[in-house]
Parts: C-alpha cells; sequence; structure tokens
C-alpha cells in the first residue's frame, strides 16, 4: 500500500516539474520552426524578386534603348536613371514576388512531405503559414511607409533625369505648396491652383511680371484661364500694377487675353499633377486645398487610396498563395512552371481590376475610397474563401 502511494506521488511530482520544462520545450520548438520557414521563405522571395526585376529591367532598357542612342546617353548617366527607377521598380513589383514565393515556398514543403511531418506532429496549417502572412504584413507596411517618402521623391527625380538627359530638355513646369509653376517667358511666371485640360481650362490663376532686374512689377489674380477660338483668356480676374513711386494700380476685368503659345494638349504634358509624384502627405494637403476651393477632388482621391491600398496588396496576394498551395496538398509535384503560370494570371487580372476601379473612381461614378481597396478586397474574398475549402 505504502509502495503504492509512494509511486504515485512520484508520479505527480514528475509531471508537475516537468509540464513548465514540456511548455518551453514545446515553445523553443516552434522559434525554431518559424525560423525555418521564414529563412526558407525570403530566400525564395529574394530569388524571385531578382529574377522579376532582371525581366523588367530588361524590357524596360530593350525598350528605350533607341531613346539613349539618340541622345547619344552615356552609360553612367543610364544607370543613375535605372538607380532612381529602381525603387519605384521593386515597390510595384513585390506583390508578385510575395505571390510567387509563397507558391514555391509551401509548394516545395508539401512536395518534400514537410507539411504532413508537421501536421503529424500536431501542428495546424494555420501554424504553419502564420509566418508566412506575418512577414508579408510586415512587408506591406514597409511598403506604405516607403510610398510616403522615398518612392515619390526617386520617382521625380527620375522624371527630371529622363526629361533632361533622354529627351534633352529643361522642365518649365514645377509642382511646389499644392501649386503649380510655369514660365511662361522670360519674364513671365504663371501660377496654377487645379489642371482641368479636358474641359481647357486652369483654375486658381496668379501672374507675375518681373523686370529685368527680377522686380515685381505687374501681378494678376483670375478665376480661370480658358482656352477658346484659338486663344487663351484670363476670367474674372483683378490686376495689379506696381509703379515706381511706390503706388499700386489695380483693374478688375470680366475677361483679358492671355499670351501663351500652346495649345491644351501640348499644355498637359507640361501641367498635369502626377499623384504618383507626390508624398502622401503632399497628395493629401492637395486635395484638401482643392476641397476648401471647391474644385473636384475625385481624379485625385482615387489615386490617394489606391496608394494606401496597393501595400497591401503583397498581404493579399501571400494569403491567396497559402490558399491556392494548400488546395492541392495531395500532388506530389513542385510545380514551379504553374506556379509562376499563377503569379502572372494573378497579377495581371489584379492589375486591371485594380486600374478600372482607379478609372472608375476618378471619374466619381464609385467612392474614391470604394475604387482604391476593390482589387485588395475582391482578392481577399478569394482568397478567404479558398481557403475555407482547405482541410485543416
Amino acid at each position: 500500500m505504502d509502495s503504492r502511494l509512494g509511486s504515485q506521488c512520484h508520479f505527480r511530482c514528475v509531471i508537475r516539474i516537468s509540464l513548465p520544462d514540456l511548455v518551453r520545450t514545446s515553445a523553443s520548438l516552434m522559434l525554431i520552426l518559424d525560423r525555418y520557414l521564414i529563412a526558407k521563405y525570403l530566400k525564395i522571395l529574394g530569388v524571385a524578386t531578382t529574377a522579376l526585376l532582371s525581366i523588367y529591367l530588361t524590357i524596360d532598357f530593350v525598350e528605350q534603348l533607341r531613346k539613349y542612342l539618340k541622345a547619344d546617353t552615356q552609360l553612367i548617366d543610364i544607370m543613375g536613371y535605372l538607380g532612381l527607377k529602381l525603387p519605384g521598380i521593386l515597390y510595384q513589383l513585390t506583390p508578385l514576388a510575395i505571390l510567387l514565393a509563397t507558391l514555391i515556398t509551401l509548394g516545395t514543403l508539401a512536395y518534400d512531405n514537410e507539411i504532413t511531418a508537421m501536421r503529424a506532429s500536431g501542428i495546424n496549417l494555420g501554424r504553419i503559414t502564420a509566418s508566412f502572412l506575418v512577414l508579408s504584413l510586415a512587408v506591406s507596411l514597409l511598403m506604405l511607409l516607403a510610398d510616403r517618402s522615398l518612392i515619390p521623391t526617386t520617382n521625380e527625380r527620375a522624371h527630371s533625369v529622363r526629361k533632361a538627359v533622354l529627351e534633352q530638355h529643361t522642365e518649365q513646369a514645377l509642382f511646389t505648396q499644392n501649386r503649380v509653376w510655369l514660365r511662361v517667358s522670360a519674364d513671365t511666371f504663371l501660377n496654377v491652383q487645379l489642371v482641368d485640360l479636358s474641359q481647357s481650362t486652369l483654375f486658381g490663376i496668379s501672374v507675375y511680371r518681373l523686370s529685368q532686374d527680377f522686380v515685381l512689377q505687374e501681378m494678376v489674380d483670375a478665376q480661370e484661364l480658358r482656352y477658346a477660338d484659338d486663344q487663351w483668356a484670363l476670367i474674372s480676374g483683378v490686376k495689379r500694377r506696381f509703379l515706381d513711386d511706390g503706388r499700386t494700380q489695380t483693374v478688375t476685368f470680366d475677361q483679358e487675353p492671355f499670351d501663351l503659345n500652346e495649345e491644351p494638349r501640348e499644355l498637359r504634358k507640361r501641367l498635369t499633377v502626377k499623384p504618383e509624384n507626390l508624398t502622401l502627405p503632399e497628395l493629401a494637403n492637395y486635395i484638401d486645398r482643392l476641397e476648401d476651393s471647391g474644385y473636384p477632388t475625385s481624379k485625385y482621391a482615387a489615386d490617394y487610396y489606391g496608394r494606401y491600398a496597393f501595400p497591401f496588396a503583397s498581404l493579399v496576394m501571400a494569403i491567396l498563395g497559402i490558399s491556392i498551395t494548400l488546395l492541392e496538398l495531395g500532388t506530389r509535384q513542385k510545380h514551379f512552371a504553374r506556379s509562376i503560370g499563377f503569379t502572372l494570371l494573378i497579377g495581371f487580372h489584379y492589375w486591371v481590376i485594380h486600374e478600372f476601379a482607379l478609372g472608375v473612381g476618378r471619374g466619381n461614378v464609385m467612392p474614391p475610397a470604394l475604387a482604391g481597396w476593390t482589387a485588395n478586397i475582391l482578392f481577399l474574398g478569394i482568397g478567404v474563401f479558398l481557403m475555407s475549402r482547405v482541410r485543416q
């Protein structure tokens, strides 16, 4: 009897002592597993990104080769231009790279029966794929952070280099302080608040005329600068002339001709505010300024929300890649070619839907916020639906 009681006491003591150790051991094993999965995923992600980037740069170089040769561009200038474009290209390719890396990584794990071994050890599919989801979320947040400053800055500099080096002409238009500046002539500068050349009209106009010593001689403020009957005209404005004796002459007008030797189609190339060249805070400030002035903002608001949504395409693509791969766990083939095919097919359809929704949002047919997030919502829904069909 005493012997049995002693054995039971010893067994209970062993259980009490071993349980914390068992928990620590289990946590340690899961940490090792996470490190292994993340290392494998990052390695394949690096290869996928490099491959996609190489393909993109090669195609872009071949397409631009004629321009390089025509402009007699030096190799160092070409490399500098491509270097400035590189952050923006990586930004665009990252969701595709995430999808391709997810498909190949999980496909390889399934082919080598590693997923089967993990499940046999009591680890469910959700825990196995959690590392990929966390990593893709981190990538999405990094993309969002880069798009707030780095990407627009390098895009704008690349645009300037392309104009100066490849097309060999200097920019005469500049976007700053949420307004567009245009040099009309040697002594005349035009400041524009809103460009709407689809209606051959510029809104929120200020004209500055300077002397040879760069002293302000005349300033004109007008509601519009409108093109009609092959001529530009300032509409509803005030003209102020600053005299040498310190006095100011002020004249109001309903309409006054303005000497601008460019048609709207030509002017569009110089004056269009490109949202991709603005940081997100700059774009938000520009939209607020337009709203305060009563101008339509849907064109820029759709791009604003779209730029917030696009970084999270990486997370959406990871979910989609996981669901597609786990549905095929019963196969015994690696399907690298199929993974590449899936990546290109899904990436193409995502891009088409995203751009279509943004176009609809810019036209104010759809709320800009919904337009920006449409592609993410649709593909996330597909991923969640496919995931629900996976046997845990």
